[in-house]
């Protein structure tokens, strides 16, 4: 039997069939290994650190048990990034198809040279910790002391 590790991401796009991007992109992890997957709803949110007139995204997470590592997770989000349209240089402030973060690997943080899981900013960003919430809020979240469920709420009454 494989070691697996519970992993999160969320996924974001503001332009194109978002939507299906969202699928594909979710089919193709599970083609890679991620079993046991849950999907939260998709929402609509504010940009948040885009450039002026940005419109809105769709956001959602997905989360699953994965038999790899790390970096091999990023590295699948990173081809399906790029299938989905998204250049390997890009501006990080542009508009995209498909974004995927790894916001959960494990239950400690992880720093794996440029690789910081969860995202710094993750816990400040309703777009990140609500839909999260709806698939595994009674987690803790990585490096607090407080359950998904918790900051999400929080984080809902924060302006954007």
């Amino acid at each position: 039997m494989t070691a697996t590790t519970l992993a999160a991401l969320s996924l974001g796009g503001n332009v194109g069939d978002v939507e299906t991007a969202f699928n594909k992109a979710i089919d193709a992890l599970e083609r890679a290994g991620l079993s046991n997957v849950r999907r939260s709803s998709i929402g609509k949110y504010p940009p948040v650190d885009c450039h002026p007139g940005t419109p809105d995204f769709l956001n959602m997470a997905v989360a699953g048990k994965w038999p790899r590592s790390l970096e091999e997770l990023r590295d699948v989000c990173v081809k399906l990034e790029r299938a989905a349209g998204r250049p390997e240089q890009h501006d990080p402030a542009a508009s995209r198809t498909l974004d995927m973060d790894i916001i959960i690997f494990g239950e400690a943080p992880v720093f794996s040279g440029p690789l910081q899981v969860p995202h710094p900013k993750a816990i400040k960003r309703a777009f990140v910790m609500q839909p999260l919430a709806e698939i595994v809020g009674d987690l803790t979240f990585p490096g607090t002391h407080y359950k998904i469920d918790e900051l999400a709420l929080k984080v809902s009454a924060l302006p954007y």
